[in-house]
């Protein structure tokens, strides 16, 4: 078979192109991990490989935007579930279906109706919403995702299509949730607790990939960001380049589905306020490279920058906190003070719409949001081009890695290595395989409860690139 024509490289910004992975460098791992090869490439015979490479890595990209459609799909389900701005009705949440489900085993036969005229009436009215020529950006981007699958909102055919679409795909969730859950308790219960945790680092490498993230997420990261200088692995001042991979938006709230306030992306300002206010990172010499293959991801990070440098537009980041979920008192503390050595004036706290929830309002400086670098990139097919004075300090790659299989996710810890300095760290919260061929090595980990619930937590890897 003939081999596919050369990708063009994709110019994406000042010293940096992004291209796909070639041959001699996937060549060492591939020869290394040919037990944990996917089929579609183990298939392929041995002296064969070099020429159908790059038609192989192109059908996996095309492969990778798919299951980012599908966890678009999935982040307006979530929607559908909890959100509040479009809809009277109450939330779907865990404790309104135990409470039904209680009823139901009581004999009351009418709990059935009631949950799916609840479910009717929010696909109803969030396609209503998602239809208005005054919807925002959350649900012009609903409207996308459900037209890109064929269903347009401003029909009537369209709108009914829409509710059938949406049922469908709830129960898909509904049964990979479940499936999900059992896995991860599974790997929770592993005799050998870092075989558990390396299973439940490739426990999404069949779903869609989500954009959504958590603030819980930002507190485990900024717990590892800060125990940087005690272990030794990095100096006051000494990171200046950061990458962050995967950098989320949040379309509704991963853990609660909040969605009463717009559409942020937290994480590179998050580890930007933890990088300056644990003293690694001063805000002057500080740039942020992102990398995402989502559309929605980098046009919404892209039309910050320009907000940022056009009209010096501040960002507005807005972060939750439940008061009854048990959150131990340091990831309190961690709500009560992320984004100060960032923020524009100071931060603004005040009870959310919703009962019990708190939050608190920031404002990004324009300065920090123009140190924003979108890139589109994937971190298992593609390579940066980064002449040797631009390569990172720090990459992080949090609720990332978890979403491909041991082959795939080598091939990101690659990439990884060849965009970092020598002594440069990888931050994760997966574990990933260490090979002789990528010069990253762990140095040991942090571990970040979230509450008293067992499993409440995040543990946060700490890789550091040696020296060849």
């Amino acid at each position: 078979m003939l081999a596919a024509a050369p990708q063009p490289a994709r110019r994406t910004g000042a010293a940096v192109q992004v291209r796909p992975i070639s041959w001699s460098e996937a060549m060492p791992i591939v020869n290394r991990l040919e037990d944990a090869l996917p089929p579609s490439l183990r298939e392929i015979p041995r002296s064969e490989r070099p020429a159908r490479w790059t038609a192989w890595v192109s059908a996996r990209r095309k492969a990778l935007a798919a299951r980012v459609a599908q966890g678009d799909v999935d982040s307006v389900v979530n929607l559908l579930l909890f959100g509040t701005s479009f809809t009277k009705e109450p939330r779907i949440t865990a404790k309104l279906l135990k409470d039904l489900d209680q009823r139901w085993k009581a004999g009351d036969r009418s709990v059935q109706d009631t949950l799916t005229r609840q479910y009717q009436q929010r696909a109803g009215d969030l396609i209503a919403a998602a239809a208005s020529p005054r919807a925002g950006e959350r649900m012009q981007d609903v409207r996308r995702v459900l037209a890109a699958h064929g269903h347009l909102v401003t029909t009537g055919a369209g709108r009914k299509s829409a509710v059938d679409f949406l049922f469908t795909n709830l129960a898909r969730v509904g049964e990979e949730a479940a499936k999900l859950a059992s896995e991860l308790e599974a790997a929770r219960r592993a005799a050998d607790p870092t075989a558990g945790f390396a299973e439940r680092s490739r426990v999404f490498r069949d779903r869609g990939l989500a954009g959504d993230s958590s603030l819980l997420t930002q507190f485990a990261v900024d717990r590892g960001v800060c125990g940087l200088r005690d272990r030794g692995v990095a100096a006051d001042g000494s990171i200046a380049r950061v990458a962050v991979i995967g950098p989320g938006l949040d379309f509704a709230d991963k853990q609660e589905g909040f969605d009463f306030y717009p559409p942020q992306s937290l994480q590179p300002f998050t580890l930007a306020d933890s990088l300056i206010r644990c003293g690694l990172s001063s805000q002057s010499t500080l740039q942020i490279t992102t990398l995402d293959i989502s559309p929605r991801v980098n046009a919404h990070l892209r039309a910050a920058v320009t907000g940022a440098a056009s009209r010096k537009a501040a960002y507005r980041l807005v972060l939750p906190w439940t008061s009854d979920a048990g959150w131990t008192d340091d990831a309190v503390a961690y709500w009560k003070h992320a984004g100060a050595a960032i923020s524009e004036g100071p931060p603004a706290q005040s009870p959310a719409p919703l009962p019990g929830v708190q939050i608190r309002t920031l404002a990004v400086s324009p300065t920090v949001v123009r140190k924003l670098r979108p890139l589109e990139a994937s971190i298992v097919s593609d390579r940066l081009d980064l002449a040797s004075g631009e390569r990172f300090d720090l990459v992080l790659a949090t609720n990332v890695l978890l979403y491909y299989d041991t082959f795939e996710q080598t091939l990101a810890l690659g990439a990884i290595a060849a965009m970092l300095r020598a002594g440069g760290v990888l931050l994760t919260n997966d574990a990933v395989l260490e090979i002789p061929e990528i010069p990253l090595r762990s140095r040991g980990y942090v571990t970040v409860p979230f509450s008293a619930r067992p499993g409440d937590g995040e543990r946060v890897v700490i890789y550091v690139k040696a020296e060849r």
